[in-house]
């Protein structure tokens, strides 16, 4: 049974819950709940905007593994958005190659 649990989606891309979302959230689950907009096809575009502020990418970056990290710009592209920010904090040297290294900060 295939469902698209829309009002779910629509009660998560609320601003209040996205603020907690990515306040309290670990790297896991703002990945995880990004990318699972993107399976839903819901363009969550007020959880995709918050993701990519600063103060959030940083986050990410930071204490991120690299599973989570490739599962957010997979959700982002997905959903196509742009995350300028993301994209610029993920293309330097530093932190490429603690991805490929496969380990967090």
């Amino acid at each position: 049974m295939q469902h698209d649990a829309s009002v779910l989606a629509k009660a998560i891309d609320r601003k209040e819950v996205v603020d907690f979302l990515v306040r309290e959230g670990k790297p896991q689950e703002i990945a995880n709940t990004i990318w699972a907009m993107a399976t839903l096809q819901h363009g969550a575009p007020v959880l995709a905007k918050a993701i990519d502020r600063k103060e959030v990418v940083d986050f990410l970056v930071r204490e991120g593994k690299p599973q989570e990290i490739a599962n957010t710009i997979w959700a982002m592209a997905t959903l196509q958005h742009d995350a300028p920010v993301l994209v610029k904090a993920i293309d330097s040297k530093e932190v490429v190659e603690r991805l490929v290294r496969g380990g967090a900060s």
